[in-house]
């Protein structure tokens, strides 16, 4: 009896090491862990490649959620206690989570800035990036950080050092530079990517899609630079929108059809979901698709959703939608952004400018953000 008491103690044992070695997922963000059973390494990345395509004011780690509102930066409990503001000395535009540190996109007197704190606000730290504001606010975007570089790109130029920049305009064209956040020096990476779709960090490499060729991914894994030959799906006319990825493959919609395509083998191209109306915004996650679409009623009025797939475009569901009180043309429905099994939208109507937080069947929780 003792004997299989034993072996049964070091089969369990080596069950259970063995899954320590595994990369942990969660809604598309990864954490390496190590030797020891619950030893995490490293954070990689927190649900870049869909809360950060959406634009990057909310973000989350194990116990809280962070998110930028009125200008300001906050924290809260994922249980919807102890809300805190981390951030308010300058307007808040955006941030990022890297590591044990947040990154803050901020405007102070008309110019852009980025700092960084620690998660619970402070230790401010504020980064001289010599040419952010070399176009004014109107021209340098956002960052993403990945490999202890801050990405950073300015939109419509396109072409060389001129400092002349209203001679080299390029339209619906954004420029990739990148700053070394410790030792402060800054790459011209000559890297252009189109406006529509933001670049996202997943498993700390970068992609964004390529402007001078449609039917490419750009993937940048540190000094690395790699491009992903993929078929774009039709209506290229409408442009690409919202790259994101999850389960290995990397997802994006036009106006009206959402597709994906492997990492690996990215040839052939699968188009997930066909809509009418019109898709504004999408947040992949491990398990399902979440958009926001706007479309008229029998009535002529405007409706705006939020839907719900699953990866294979099976059991679609509106789990919340509302009548647009102001007629609009554009931008009807807003971001999308998902921590856990919660979702958190910010309506558009004039009389709601507070964050809802539902759950995936549409139930709307009482929290004060």
């Amino acid at each position: 009896m003792k004997k299989q008491f034993l072996i049964l103690l070091s089969c369990f044992l080596l069950l259970f090491l063995s899954s320590c070695e595994t990369i942990n997922k969660t809604n598309g963000s990864d954490s390496i862990t190590g030797d020891k059973p619950g030893e995490i390494i490293k954070e990689i990345s927190i649900n870049r490649s869909s809360n950060q395509a959406n634009g990057g004011r909310i973000s989350y780690d194990s116990k809280k959620i962070y998110y930028a509102n009125d200008g300001k930066l906050y924290s809260i409990n994922k249980d919807g206690k102890n809300k805190k503001v981390l951030f308010g000395k300058y307007e808040v535009y955006g941030f990022e989570i890297y590591k044990d540190r947040i990154y803050i996109d901020f405007k102070n007197n008309g110019l852009r800035g980025i700092c960084s704190i620690n998660m619970d606000g402070s230790d401010e730290k504020y980064l001289d990036i010599e040419n952010l504001n070399l176009m004014g606010e109107h021209w340098y975007l956002g960052f993403m950080v990945s490999h202890g570089y801050i990405y950073y790109y300015f939109g419509n130029y396109y072409g060389g050092s001129n400092p002349e920049w209203e001679k080299e305009l390029y339209l619906d064209c954004n420029k990739l530079y990148r700053y070394n956040i410790e030792d402060g020096k800054i790459d011209d990476l000559n890297i252009f990517f189109g406006d529509a779709s933001l670049p996202i960090v997943y498993n700390d490499k970068l992609y964004l899609h390529d402007e001078q060729h449609l039917d490419k991914l750009i993937e940048i894994d540190g000094d690395k630079i790699n491009s992903i030959e993929y078929r774009l799906g039709e209506h290229k006319e409408y442009g690409v929108f919202s790259l994101q990825v999850a389960n290995e493959y990397f997802y994006y919609h036009n106006s009206d059809q959402i597709y994906r395509n492997k990492l690996i083998n990215a040839e052939k191209t699968e188009i997930v979901l066909e809509v009418k109306g019109f898709i504004e915004y999408m947040n992949v996650t491990k398990e399902y698709i979440f958009f926001t679409n706007a479309m008229r009623d029998k009535e002529g009025k405007v409706v705006a959703q939020i839907n719900r797939i699953k990866h294979d475009g099976t059991e679609l569901k509106i789990i919340f939608e509302y009548l647009i009180e102001k007629e609009r043309t554009h931008f009807i429905a807003s971001p999308i952004y998902v921590v856990d099994d919660l979702i958190l939208y910010k309506r558009l109507d004039s009389s709601e400018k507070e964050i809802i937080v539902m759950d995936f069947e549409g139930n709307i929780f009482d929290w004060d953000l």
